[in-house]
This record gives C-alpha cells, sequence and structure tokens, in this order.
C-alpha cells in the first residue's frame, strides 16, 4: 500500500512537472521512480526482521512489485487514454502510442499488454537487485545507531 502510494505520487508530480516546465521527461524516470517507491517497504522488511531478504523472499517480492507496478502503470495508462487530454494541454502520450503501434499494425489490447510484460521484467529486475543491496544498507544503518 506504502509503495503503490509513493509510486503513483512520484509519477503524478513528475508527468505535472514536464507538462508545466514544458520538459520531456527522461527514459530512466520510470526506474528512478520505481526505486524511489521501494525504499519505503524495505526499510519496513529490515526494521521488522531485522534481517536481510534471502533469495526466495527476494523473488517473490520483485515478482509481487512487478505485478503492482504493471497493475498501476495500466490504470494510470487508462486514465492517460480516456481523461488527460485537457490536463496536458492537447498532448496525451499514450493516445499517441497507440496512433504509432496502429501504424505499425499493431492493436492497442497487444500494446498495452507489450507494454505490461516489458514493464513487469524491468521492475522484477529493478527490484531484485535493489531490494538486497538497500536492504544490506538499511541494516548497516540500523545497526550503527
Amino acid at each position: 500500500m506504502v509503495f503503490g502510494g509513493i509510486y503513483l505520487l512520484c509519477i503524478v508530480i513528475s508527468v505535472a512537472a514536464s507538462s508545466l516546465l514544458n520538459f520531456d521527461l527522461p527514459s530512466s524516470m520510470g526506474i528512478i521512480i520505481l526505486i524511489a517507491a521501494l525504499t519505503a517497504p524495505v526499510q519496513s522488511f529490515v526494521k521488522d526482521h531485522q534481517r536481510v531478504f534471502t533469495t526466495g523472499e527476494r523473488v517473490l517480492f520483485a515478482a509481487w512489485i512487478g505485478i503492482a507496478v504493471v497493475v498501476l502503470n495500466l490504470c494510470l495508462g487508462l486514465a492517460f487514454l480516456y481523461g488527460v487530454d485537457a490536463l496536458l494541454g492537447g498532448t496525451n502520450p499514450i493516445k499517441a502510442m497507440l496512433a504509432q503501434a496502429a501504424r505499425s499494425g499493431i492493436s492497442a489490447p497487444v500494446a498495452f499488454l507489450g507494454m505490461a510484460a516489458i514493464s513487469f521484467v524491468v521492475s522484477w529486475i529493478v527490484t531484485f537487485l535493489f531490494a538486497g543491496f538497500y536492504a544490506r544498507q538499511n541494516l548497516k544503518r540500523l545497526r550503527a545507531s
């Protein structure tokens, strides 16, 4: 729950800032947002268990985070698709992406499925790597205090 709130807040803030200040977000922004949202659940785990994740726990944690990211991204994608034109001043990145996919002969459901698969895999890899690293750092900090 905390992860989803932080994740959505970071996305809303970055998209709003991008729109208001008229600049493009870097392609790595999704990974930066994911890492920012992961800090709270990893800190909570280390604080509650006084240890780092086991490999199995990291695999499962990364899978759940990947599923959460896919669900949140699909919900945001649908929100952008159906209701954000006026907010973004007529530019809708989801509609533009779907139009490009249609020109390439790819239907909207296939495009969304492709985005979901890529989102899950990238989120899983980033979470698996980051959870181990950040949990170790957090445990060292916790033991030092």
